[in-house]
């Protein structure tokens, strides 16, 4: 399928094949320009897929500025939304923007490759599946759901899980929030912000700590807290502990409450 789409002085174009390779560009006319006074909706797109087998599905998601929001799916199917738009008042001379992704019954892959002048706003639905990854430079991410393995990055936004899963997650200047159901060994961890979340489960175990902040860790059987001055570390056992859940924070408190 090949669709064409004409704004003043924008051209963009996208092909779509089955289990292909697709490239997206949007190219400003160099030798005009358009005033921007508000966001614009350059792209609004879409792609729906069902998994094979849920468990060995993964889904790959890498973006640079704009929101990752990951929502439960309402069936089996795997749905990707995008827009684009302006990021802020300018003036566009050959702007460029570039998407890259493929779908097939096994995975989705969906690469922001540019987007200097752009803002890509992703909301993608899952059922249960197998793996996510998700990577973000200036921008949140939002997870709601249940994958098997679930690694959560951005540099500089907050992170937010309401799920069940293992989680590898990080942010280096954004804090880590959630409610979280941990089903084999996971890590937190943010270099400058604060760590604040509710673990569920009966056989946990926790190493948290901070360089700068406050450490605080409640709803476990045996806490066992060392350091000195802003520099905090403690270990944590519910049960038998047989999941092990690292906790960090360099600049940020951490808060971790289990339930």
């Amino acid at each position: 399928m090949r669709f064409l789409f004409f704004f003043p002085f924008i051209f963009i174009s996208s092909t779509m094949k089955d289990c292909d390779l697709v490239s997206i560009q949007i190219n400003g006319n160099e030798k005009g320009s358009i005033k921007v006074e508000r966001y614009i909706i350059y792209k609004e797109d879409s792609l729906s897929v069902k998994p094979l087998n849920n468990r060995d599905f993964v889904v790959r998601i890498k973006n640079i500025n704009g929101k990752v929001d990951i929502q439960k799916s309402e069936d089996d199917s795997v749905r990707l939304r995008y827009e684009v738009k302006k990021r802020k008042k300018s003036q566009i001379f050959g702007d460029k923007f570039k998407v890259k992704e493929s779908d097939s019954s096994k995975g989705v892959e969906f690469t922001v490759e540019k987007s200097k002048n752009y803002v890509v706003d992703i909301t993608l639905k899952i059922p249960a599946i197998g793996k996510l990854e998700t990577k973000n430079v200036n921008g949140s991410i939002s997870f709601d759901g249940d994958v098997d393995k679930c690694n959560l990055s951005t540099t500089n936004g907050s992170i937010s899980i309401n799920g069940k899963g293992q989680f590898f997650t990080n942010t280096v200047n954004g804090s880590i929030s959630g409610d979280i159901i941990p089903t084999d060994d996971s890590e937190f961890k943010s270099v400058n912000g604060d760590i604040d979340i509710s673990l569920i489960g009966d056989d946990l175990s926790v190493s948290a700590s901070v360089a700068n902040g406050e450490l605080q860790i409640s709803g476990f059987d045996k806490v066992n807290k060392t350091g000195r001055g802003t520099r905090k570390k403690a270990e944590a056992i519910v049960g038998n502990g047989k999941i092990d859940v690292n906790v960090a924070s360099t600049n940020g408190a951490v808060y971790i409450n289990r339930r």
